[in-house]
């Protein structure tokens, strides 16, 4: 029992009483302390093997003997074990590639909200900007009209003629600039 893994010694224990005492024929892996060298990850792996048993019984029904053939199977677990790391690695990449769309899809809708926040502040201050001009035309238009309107009626003027000129003066500039 010492070539077998210690903590595989209780599973090799309860195949050999399945075998010899229930007189069951077994097949069963197990590790060994044996190492070989797996040169691609550079290191050290222990030997696993394949164990088919079966038993003779003598004319009695007694157990003769236990037959059996071992076969190694390092590589196939080697296999096994490079699968499940790449199966792991293949997951760890989809969850990635999976963040990386979400990211983009976060950047694209702060992007989009970023560009609609931007087109409000233009709509706001172009708006902003064409309203205060808008009423100081349309003040300056009226007091243009009014000054007109009372510089032709018939009525003795309060004002003088030169206050009003000078007043119609500046209001024609700021209606035509």
């Amino acid at each position: 029992m010492n070539v077998v893994m210690e903590d595989d010694r209780p599973f090799t224990t309860d195949q050999w009483h399945h075998l010899a005492v229930l007189r069951e024929k077994r097949a069963f892996e197990i590790r060994l302390t044996k190492k070989w060298f797996h040169k691609p990850t550079d290191s050290w792996k222990y030997t696993w093997i394949l164990a088919c048993c079966g038993h003779e019984q003598n004319e009695d029904g007694s157990l003769k003997s236990v037959m059996g053939c071992i076969t190694d199977i390092s590589l196939q677990k080697q296999a096994e074990e490079d699968a499940v790391e790449r199966a792991k690695l293949s997951e760890k990449l989809a969850r990635s590639e999976q963040e990386a769309n979400e990211i983009q899809v976060r950047s694209a809708i702060e992007a989009e909200d970023a560009r609609k926040s931007m087109e409000k502040f233009m709509d706001i201050t172009s708006h902003e900007m064409r309203n205060p001009l808008s009423a100081i035309l349309q003040s300056a238009d009226g007091i243009a009209t009014s000054l007109l309107e009372f510089q032709a009626s018939p009525k003795t003027p309060v004002v003088s003629d030169e206050l009003v000129e000078m007043n119609l003066e500046a209001v024609q500039i700021i209606t035509v600039h």
